[in-house]
């Protein structure tokens, strides 16, 4: 809804910050509200595969490390 709305502010149809625009901006304005809330009171899963803490195996000689010291 803000893409359409945004979209008839640039072809003049609608005033910006119009009644309308305003009205297709509400929706957006409490999802957002409400997902933060809910982060800050549940908080993330930390059994997300995202979140889980991976040990990163050291190689010796990684192309990363050649050519450093020189």
């Amino acid at each position: 809804m803000i893409v359409l709305s945004g979209t008839l502010v640039l072809f003049n149809v609608i005033e910006p910050g119009s009644g309308a625009q305003v009205i297709a901006t509400v929706p957006e304005f409490f999802w957002e509200l409400s997902l933060g809330i809910y982060l800050i009171v549940k908080g993330f899963k930390t059994s997300s595969p995202l979140l889980a803490i991976r040990e990163v195996p050291s190689v010796e000689g990684s192309p990363a490390l050649v050519g450093s010291a020189g």
